[in-house]
């Protein structure tokens, strides 16, 4: 009933009124086909039943070619208690109402004196069982016989005396009209309501794909239409029961009708008369007709003035079709394919049909359906896919036709790649470079490039490095074009190795000077981002500017046939403009590039496109759009063909939750994204990854496993992060050893921090979280510095964290009132975002802030409040400060839930309190770091 409520509760205040005041009612349920009007009846039904009504529902397409089918399939429903009713009835009248159950009754036994006889008898049985009240459901009137609609108008003009509900339900383009007249036509005694169904809303085919994640819901909601029944077709959409429905539709059809809406199919979901015709060899205007009955009944609609049709829905058309007899298909799409080449229609136009009639060996079928192919390839690489593939079956694999199949191959390899099918993808290639020759060698090296993408992929750096520089050195110096792919294909995977000796930016310079002089704007497109991503990898964002710039505003200009080819290029230049913190640029070309890869079903780069999404989000504090993009990300890497796509995937997965609150899950998704063998990270990607496993350990309260981390992330010099990372990794290093206590090497990272990024915020803020707890007094510089640099450079998340340690900065400053500003408009701003760790500590610090108890200064570890706790002690204080059950802390501390009893019990003996609330009371009265604890 997602979505439904409220009409069902429109109902069931229907039934409320009639049994209320016994006035006879109507109510009206209409609704295109698939809209939902079945199902909301029978959960009515069930209602009206459990509130003590007689309840008769019939379909009226139950019994076709049945007079009076509608309502014989009604008291069908309550044969007992018609039976008894009937056994007291003179027997005349008990047969002529059995013979109207049956269908049985003569014609005039409905329409003599008005339809007099069976509107009285089906009075009189109306009236005995309306007690109390009766609700008569009849669904689909829009397929009841002539008989049925007279025997309803008679009811509704002459309504029994009795309380009574009929419930029709119908499809509102299909309205017969008699019924129209008969509803028009009804006694004024009758209440009438209408209760249109519109189609689902956006939240509500949410709530029925709960298991999905939010772009593939949001997918399906556009192509449904938001109608369920389209829903669960498309879901099922191969399967039998799916079709069944629709189906049920064309069983009233005459034959002729049924052979022009299969022959329609066969043309496609769109079609035009004269085609049509063509097909079914018939006159036209029979076939008018035959569209006119297939108009009335809804399931094919006109779509301009003339002679063009469309079916009412893609899936009415696949069921339709899929509904045909075999060898009739392979016949009519024959005719089809002769008469559009009549015609003169295009290669695109004809390869549907071709597909399916062509027989083996087929010359000219082959040719167009490759021809076919390659038109599409850019936008709709699926149908690309599935025309090479045709043509590489029926084409023959004698001798003489060895290079062209492995030309096909190879054809059919990079759409497949394109839809992320990457091992058929790169055994096709494989098996097309083993006969493929030298020469000509641009498309040798085009066969290579593919190759080379597909494995990186994969994870099979090592060996496609090999046979880049092979093929390289194989060419001569004319092939400069196809020598520069290359090198671009080199610089690439150099990115994902940890080698910094200068020869990836050296390769892309030498392409990016080909590409120029030849006008290649896709493979300039790529050589600039490409340069810029390993400048700014190198120098933390900082330089690369201006070759960003001019790639930018290439990929700016592209339409879909270019940027089908420049999606790695999107890619490269998001992260540039990631890595230089221009978020709004990186969302702009990131959301390009998503939407035409979900559009198109270029579902290769569509992955790492989602993630580099996803993490600018982040960092513009979009929590919830963030985590929508990473969760699809993981939905299309699920199946695991590309290794560096689940790295990515998860990673990202498990950083949007870590600052949602989420550890757990978090954890699941780093470790995840980190299981693949290996000694350390061989590349910034895969130290990323690291990094985000180390914060979800945090995260969750184990600081040594955070910090043990970084030996898997090549030490402390963090040799494969990227130059912008390493003062992240160094800040997140020092809050884990602040979590232990260890002041010495919490300041020892954050020099390191400095080390690398002198005057960088994320340095600065490490520095101040240090000094909050060891020289309190100095801590406001840096923290002020720290707000001010991460908020222009737009890293909305990681400012407002700053904003919590400047509040409690100024805390120690005695500036009570700015501390209580700064940390309840942080805490505010997390909460909007949804960064619930990070809003629970600044709500935390505005506990202790409110206490406002009075403070004698001393030297550190010298409280006066907390002398006695041990250092778990203290822990698991505080965390009964933040309201944290037992249980939670014991998860939390990865502790038993008996030890937090014990530690608990020892504090209420210590701090000389009985009970939870006045530990928390304490606590909130001690300044975070005022007080070092002794080791326990």
């Amino acid at each position: 009933m997602a979505g439904r409520r409220a009409a069902l509760e429109s109902l069931e205040n229907s039934l409320t009124q009639l049994q209320a005041t016994g006035t006879p009612r109507v109510v009206l349920v209409t609704g295109d086909p698939g809209v939902g009007k079945t199902a909301l009846l029978g959960e009515f039904a069930d209602t009206a039943r459990s509130r003590d009504a007689v309840v008769a529902t019939g379909r009226a397409g139950a019994s076709l070619g049945t007079s009076l089918g509608a309502f014989a399939d009604a008291f069908d429903e309550q044969r007992e208690l018609v039976r008894t009713v009937l056994a007291d009835w003179p027997r005349e009248r008990r047969e002529r109402m059995t013979r109207i159950l049956r269908g049985e009754h003569a014609r005039h036994d409905v329409t003599a004196a008005g339809g007099q006889p069976a509107r009285r008898v089906v009075h009189e049985l109306v009236e005995a069982l309306a007690r109390p009240s009766l609700v008569l459901i009849l669904d689909d009137l829009h397929l009841a016989d002539p008989d049925s609609l007279e025997l309803l108008a008679g009811l509704l003009r002459r309504p029994p005396r009795a309380r009574f509900l009929a419930v029709l339900g119908y499809r509102d383009r299909q309205v017969p009209e008699r019924l129209r007249t008969a509803v028009h036509g009804r006694s004024e005694r009758i209440a009438l309501d209408h209760l249109p169904l519109a189609p689902l809303s956006e939240q509500d085919v949410g709530l029925l794909l709960a298991d999905a994640t939010a772009l593939r819901r949001r997918e399906l909601y556009r192509r449904s239409g938001g109608n369920p029944g389209y829903l669960r077709m498309l879901l099922t959409e191969r399967s039998p029961e799916a079709r069944a429905g629709i189906l049920d539709e064309l069983v009233p059809l005459a034959p002729p009708v049924r052979r022009t809406v299969q022959a329609a199919a066969i043309i496609g979901c769109e079609f035009d008369t004269e085609l049509l015709t063509r097909l079914l060899e018939e006159p036209e205007n029979a076939v008018l007709a035959a569209l006119g009955e297939l108009v009335h009944r809804d399931i094919v609609r006109p779509v301009a003035a003339g002679h063009h049709f469309v079916f009412r829905h893609p899936v009415v058309h696949r069921a339709v079709y899929d509904a045909g007899d075999l060898a009739w298909r392979v016949e009519m799409h024959a005719r089809a394919e002769e008469a559009l080449r009549t015609r003169g229609a295009s290669a695109i136009e004809r390869a549907p049909h071709v597909e399916q009639c062509i027989r083996f060996a087929e010359s000219e079928g082959v040719d167009l359906l490759c021809t076919a192919a390659r038109s599409v390839a850019a936008t709709e690489p699926a149908r690309a896919a599935a025309w090479f593939r045709t043509a590489l079956r029926v084409l023959p694999r004698g001798a003489g036709l060895a290079v062209p199949r492995a030309r096909l191959q190879t054809e059919l390899a990079r759409a497949l790649a394109d839809r992320g099918r990457l091992h058929e993808a790169r055994e096709l290639v494989h098996e097309a470079l083993r006969v493929l020759p030298r020469e000509p060698a641009a498309e040798h090296a085009e066969a290579v490039v593919l190759a080379a993408t597909v494995q990186r992929m994969l994870g099979a750096r090592e060996e496609t490095e090999v046979m880049l520089r092979r093929e390289l050195d194989g060419l001569s110096q004319q092939d400069e074009v196809v020598a520069a792919a290359l090198k671009c294909q080199l610089a690439a995977g150099q990115l994902y190795t940890a080698c910094h000796d200068g020869s990836a930016a050296r390769w892309t310079e030498e392409a990016l000077g080909v590409a120029r002089r030849t006008d290649r704007r896709a493979l300039q497109a790529s050589c600039l981002g490409l340069l810029a991503l390993i400048e700014a990898a190198e120098c933390g964002g900082r330089a690369g500017n201006g070759r960003l710039a001019e790639a930018a505003r290439i990929l700016d200009g592209m339409l879909d046939d270019e940027l089908a080819g420049s999606l790695d290029a999107a890619l490269w230049i998001g992260w540039s403009e990631i890595l230089g913190c221009a978020w709004e640029d990186a969302l702009r070309h990131f959301r390009k590039a998503v939407d035409f890869a979900t559009r198109t079903g270029h579902l290769l780069y569509l992955p790492h496109l989602l993630v580099g999404q996803s993490y600018a989000l982040l960092a513009r504090g979009e929590l919830a759009e963030a985590q929508i993009t990473a969760e699809h990300a993981v939905h299309l890497t699920a199946d695991a063909e590309c290794l560096e796509g689940v790295i990515n995937a998860r990673a990202m997965q498990a950083l949007v939750d870590v600052a949602r609150g989420r550890t757990d899950r978090a954890l699941e998704a780093a470790v995840a994204a980190t299981v693949h063998p290996r000694h350390s990270a061989s590349n910034w990607k895969e130290a990323m990854a690291l990094r985000i496993l180390a914060e979800a350990r945090l995260a969750s309260g184990d600081h040594e496993g955070c910090l043990a981390v970084v030996s898997e992330a090549g030490g402390p010099d963090l040799p494969t992060a990227d130059a912008g990372s390493r003062p992240v990794w160094y800040e997140m290093l020092t809050r884990a050893e602040l979590s232990a206590e260890r002041y010495a090497r919490a300041a020892h990272w954050a020099a390191r921090a400095a080390s690398v990024d002198p005057a960088g915020a994320m340095a600065e803020l490490a520095r101040a979280q240090v000094l909050v707890h060891t020289d309190p007094g100095q801590a406001c510089g840096p923290a002020e510095r720290a707000v001010a640099g991460l908020e222009s450079s737009g890293r909305v998340l990681d400012a407002l964290r700053a904003r919590i340690v400047l509040g409690v900065a100024l805390w120690h400053q005695d500036r009570f009132d700015d501390a209580a500003r700064e940390l309840k408009a942080a805490g505010a701003a997390l909460d909007q975002c949804g960064a619930v760790l990070s809003a629970r500590t600044a709500r935390q610090e505005r506990r202790r802030l409110a206490a406002r108890a009075p403070r004698t200064r001393g030297p550190i570890g010298g409280s006066e409040i907390l002398p006695a706790l041990t250092s778990r002690e203290r822990q698991i204080a505080d965390l009964v400060g933040e309201g944290l059950t037992n249980r939670l802390i014991a998860r939390r501390l990865h502790i038993a839930e008996k030890t937090v009893e014990m530690h608990l019990s020892r504090v209420f003996a210590k701090l000389g309190v009985s009970n939870r609330a006045a530990v928390a009371a304490v606590i909130t009265r001690e300044p975070p770091g005022w007080a070092t604890p002794r080791p326990a």
